[in-house]
């Protein structure tokens, strides 16, 4: 049988991105829902590069655990990742869409802030 994917989103209602829990986005349609997908790595589940794969990501050396949980009442993703040696990261992931001049915006941007939580794990 097999697994459900796992998966949190972060969008602006224009565009949105799909994260796995080992912090890689699989999934971008850029810059609309009707484009072409940015990131693709989740339909190429199987490794043969059938598709024109991609994914944006950060790989701790030595993890140990990942927990994602939504900010408040918001889309703002926060992925804690620990190494083995207790070491850890925080990544905000969000999309902003904001009010200006009495218009909702919808930037073309992503926006990843990583913050060390504990110790100085190894990134890459």
């Amino acid at each position: 049988m097999e697994q459900p994917l796992d998966l949190a989103v972060i969008g602006n209602c224009t565009t949105a991105c799909l994260i796995n829990r080992q912090e890689d986005m699989v999934w971008s349609y850029w810059p609309n829902f009707d484009s072409s997908p940015l990131f693709s790595a989740l339909v190429d589940q199987d490794g043969s590069g059938a598709y024109d794969t991609g994914y944006w990501g950060f790989e701790v050396e030595g993890l140990a655990t990942s927990e994602q949980s939504y900010r408040g009442n918001s889309a703002i993703l926060e992925t804690v990742l620990t190494d083995r040696q207790g070491q850890s990261i925080r990544i905000t992931d969000f999309m902003p869409r904001y009010r200006h001049h009495g218009r909702i915006f919808r930037d073309g941007m992503i926006i990843r802030k990583i913050e060390p939580l504990y110790g100085a794990p190894r990134i890459r």
